[in-house]
C-alpha cells in the first residue's frame, strides 16, 4: 500500500521541480534589476544579457527607448516596497506570475507580469513578456508563431 502512495507523490515532486524549476533564477534576476535601478542601473545591461533571449532583449530595448516604460516591471521606475513585495508564483509549465506592490501599504498598487521562461543551453531565460494590454493572460497562445521572442 505504502508503495502505491509514494509513487504518485514522487511524480507530483518530479513535476513540481521539472515545471517550475527556474523560480530562483527568475526571483534572483528580478531583485536584481530593481536593486540596480535603485542604485546603478547600468549594470543591469549585463543582467539582462544574462537572462532575456535574444529576441527579447532587443524588444526591450525598444519599448523602454519608445515609451519610457520598462516592461519588465511595468512602470517607469521602481522603489524599495517593490523590491520587498516582490514574488514569483510558478502558473504552469513555463509560465511564471511576477507580482509586487508599488506600495505595500496598499493592495490596490499590485503589478502583475506574467512572464515565459525557458531553459536554453541549460539557462532559465526569460523568453516572452505579456505586454501590459493583455493584463495577467498568460499561455502559449499569447505567441504567435512569428513571434517566439518577445511580444508584438
Amino acid at each position: 500500500m505504502k508503495r502505491f502512495l509514494l509513487l504518485p507523490l514522487l511524480v507530483l515532486c518530479f513535476n513540481t521541480i521539472c515545471l517550475c524549476g527556474c523560480s530562483d533564477p527568475v526571483k534572483t534576476f528580478y531583485i536584481t534589476y530593481m536593486e540596480n535601478m535603485l542604485q546603478h542601473n547600468s549594470k543591469n545591461e549585463l543582467l539582462l544579457k544574462k537572462y532575456l533571449s535574444e529576441g527579447l532583449l532587443e524588444k526591450v530595448t525598444r519599448v523602454i527607448n519608445a515609451t519610457g516604460s520598462d516592461p519588465i516591471i511595468r512602470a517607469q521606475d521602481i522603489n524599495s516596497d517593490a523590491i520587498e513585495t516582490l514574488s514569483i508564483k510558478c502558473l504552469s509549465k513555463n509560465w511564471y506570475m511576477v507580482s509586487y506592490y508599488w506600495n505595500k501599504k496598499d493592495d490596490d498598487t499590485l503589478i502583475e507580469v506574467p512572464i515565459n521562461v525557458q531553459n536554453i543551453d541549460g539557462h532559465c531565460k526569460i523568453t516572452y513578456i505579456t505586454p501590459i494590454w493583455n493584463g495577467s493572460r498568460y499561455g502559449d497562445d499569447l505567441i504567435s508563431c512569428g513571434d517566439q521572442n518577445g511580444w508584438i
